[in-house]
């Protein structure tokens, strides 16, 4: 496909050359480095999930494989919207018993929404002992609803006093 729209770039037809004014070439230069800068981020996301030993991005079945959190009494669980405000409100995940907590159980919790909103791959932001804070990797750009779509999560390691 790449080559394809290489040639169709540079050479476009002599039709087109001889009817338009400067503005327009203009337009048509912005229109062609746009394009080239969204197949080459898209290219280079691509090959962060294809790399097995880059957890920089993940897909959502490898995020528990990946984590680096450990286990604790509870996890605060914060789920945002694209344009940073809450999505919903805070969720706290702890064991009836008092017992610690799997951060498996955390994360799944967090990737439910995830699932929902059909965020398939996620940027991870922070992966530490105590956070892990993942997020879309791409603004969806929805009309209205523009800025309202989840953004992200954070599940958060509430520490013991």
């Amino acid at each position: 496909m790449k080559l394809v729209t290489i040639p169709l770039i540079l050479f476009p037809c002599t039709a087109f050359a001889s009817n338009t004014n400067a503005e327009t070439w203009v337009a048509l230069v912005f229109a062609v480095i746009l394009g080239a800068i969204t197949i080459a981020v898209s290219s280079s996301n691509q090959k962060k999930l294809d790399d097995p030993n880059d957890t920089s991005m993940l897909l959502i079945e490898d995020v528990s494989s990946a984590s680096n959190l450990k286990p604790a009494k509870e996890f605060l669980i914060r789920i945002y919207r694209q344009s940073g405000n809450e999505h919903q409100p805070d969720r706290v995940v702890s064991a009836e018993d008092g017992s610690d907590v799997p951060p498996d159980e955390a994360i799944k919790v967090a990737l439910q929404t995830l699932r929902r909103a059909r965020i398939d791959s996620v940027f991870v932001v922070e992966n530490t002992n105590d956070i892990l804070h993942i997020r879309r990797p791409m603004h969806s750009h929805g009309g209205k609803a523009e800025g309202k779509k989840v953004g992200g999560a954070v599940v958060i390691k509430v520490q013991e006093d």
